[in-house]
Formats: structure tokens, C-alpha cells, sequence
């Protein structure tokens, strides 16, 4: 049983260059990928993602989980946010920031997939210090211990400003998690910048599953969007 994923950093729903609004161009990358789950971080909570998730209802993803991380100038929530195509059983946010200049969390979900499957879903996105990234890590692996067993199916998504791939190897090895496209392919895929990437930021963990195909969204017309490019994953959860 094949479940396709997405995740992305979109950059509060303003492209990064010219800070046009790109919900449109984020609602078009989403009908074209047709992902059954969506991990999305920098989601801003207004009145245009209001109206592209309530689009989205409409269509392949009528469930959502919203995760408050902070609140922008204007007054808006942002955070994290996970979309998928099957309902929530469980859904948490928890607070894993380290200072006061940094509001990060780690999102939570459980679905089942095609009422067979129980997969746990996280969604985050960490510090930009090193410090608060090792931190963040060991609270990270506490609240996955909470919720899924050692043999249960997951999937740890998101950006994790690990540039050095210090947390990676914590990752793999004191998590037991391993990621997609290192993988299938070799590498961890760089995302980031988006114009000319060169920093694998962007990444999907996973235990208890098998990768399937691994592909970086590159395309010129959604390069330019955000400052992270995004990243769709193919598992098989049988």
C-alpha cells in the first residue's frame, strides 16, 4: 500500500524574493503532486490559507492539524501543519523551543491508512543554533517514544537547519530513524537556498516503511517561491 508525501517550508506563504503572496502557486504545486499527506512548515494562519484549505477540504485533503508556534507582527499564528487525505485519531503540538528568539514545535499526528495501517506523523521545524538543535533532538525522540511504539510506523518530517548533518547522525543513530532519499538515492538532497541549493535541510525520516521513490521538486515555476525547495516521498506502509 503505496502513500505519497510532501513536505515543504513555505516561507509564511510569501515568496522569499519578491514577497508575493503564493498560495495559488502552493495550491497548484499541491494538485499536481496529489500527495496524500502534506507536511508543511511556516504556515501562516490568515484569511488566504483559510481559503486554500478550505479548497482543499473540498478535494483530496479534508483533514488538517495546525500547529501554533508563534505569532507574526501582524498578529497572525504560524507554525507547522499537517493535511491528509485520512482522518486524525490523535493530534498534539508540542513546545520544543529552546530561547526566546526561536517559537519551534513538533506537530503530531495519527492516521490509518486505508482503516489498515496506523501511521504517526510529526511535522517540525528547528533552531538555527546548533545548541538548541541537540536539544531539540533528545525532547523530539522523548515525545515520539510517548506516542508510537518501538515497532509502530513513522514518519518525522520537516526542516531541520542542519547544515553540518551533526543532528542527522543523532537521528540515525540514537532514533533508529532512517531518511528517504539518503536512502534511495545516496544523498541527503540539497533544498536550500531554493536558486541554487547547496544545504540538504529538508528532510523525511521514517521507520517501518519502505521507501519507495524519492523526488526534489525543482521545477522553475515553483524555484522561486519559497527559500526551501519542496520534497515528495513515496512509502509503501504494508
Amino acid at each position: 500500500m503505496n502513500v505519497k508525501v510532501l513536505s515543504y517550508n513555505i516561507h509564511k506563504g510569501r515568496a522569499f524574493f519578491s514577497r508575493k503572496k503564493i498560495w495559488g502557486a502552493i495550491d497548484e504545486l499541491v494538485h499536481l503532486v496529489q500527495p496524500d499527506i502534506v507536511f508543511l512548515q511556516e504556515f501562516l494562519q490568515n484569511n488566504d490559507s483559510a481559503q486554500l484549505l478550505e479548497k482543499f477540504a473540498d478535494t483530496l485533503w479534508p483533514h488538517c492539524s495546525l500547529g501554533q508556534n508563534a505569532t507574526s507582527i501582524q498578529g497572525h499564528e504560524y507554525g507547522n501543519a499537517i493535511l491528509s487525505k485520512y482522518p486524525f485519531s490523535k493530534t498534539s503540538n508540542s513546545n520544543i523551543s529552546t530561547n526566546s528568539m526561536e517559537s519551534r514545535g513538533l506537530l503530531y499526528g495519527k492516521v490509518m491508512v486505508e482503516d489498515k495501517y496506523p501511521l504517526h506523523l510529526f511535522c517540525t521545524h528547528l533552531d538555527l543554533t546548533a545548541n538548541g538543535r541537540y536539544k531539540q533532538i533528545k525532547i523530539i525522540q522523548e515525545l515520539i517514544d510517548k506516542e508510537a511504539k518501538k515497532n509502530e510506523k513513522l514518519i518525522l518530517a520537516g526542516d531541520f537547519n542542519d547544515w553540518n548533518l551533526e543532528i542527522h547522525k543523532k537521528i540515525k543513530e540514537e532514533m533508529k530513524l532512517e531518511e528517504v532519499f539518503e536512502r534511495l538515492k545516496g544523498i541527503l538532497v540539497p533544498t536550500s537556498p531554493s536558486i541554487l541549493p547547496i544545504l540538504a535541510l529538508d528532510r523525511i525520516y521514517y521507520r517501518g516503511i519502505k521507501p519507495v521513490q524519492a523526488l526534489r521538486v525543482f521545477d522553475k515555476k515553483f524555484r522561486f517561491l519559497s527559500d526551501h525547495l519542496p520534497l515528495v516521498a513515496e512509502i509503501d506502509v504494508a
